[in-house]
């Protein structure tokens, strides 16, 4: 490893990936949101309840769907799933 230079692009690539998406699949996305549920402000209960209802019927992303999106959203990378 070493540090990242602004602009430099890079590749990433996730192993196993497979397994992943069903790891940080809807089971665990409920699991962290009921976590995420018990410490959240009052005013963002109904939103963080919503999730949990959408994820119970497979809607929604998942954990799995977050982290590529983070690693997505950097216009530098490149995410190769295998």
């Amino acid at each position: 490893m070493g540090e990242i230079e602004f602009k430099e692009e890079y590749t990433i690539i996730w192993r196993n990936s497979d397994k992943s998406k069903s790891d940080l699949g809807y089971e665990e996305t409920i699991m962290k949101l009921n976590e995420k549920l018990e410490r959240c402000h009052p005013s963002n209960v109904k939103y963080v309840l919503q999730e949990i209802k959408d994820a119970k019927m497979n809607k929604g992303p998942t954990i799995f769907d977050t982290i590529k999106e983070i690693i997505l959203d950097n216009e530098n990378v490149t995410l190769i799933l295998e």
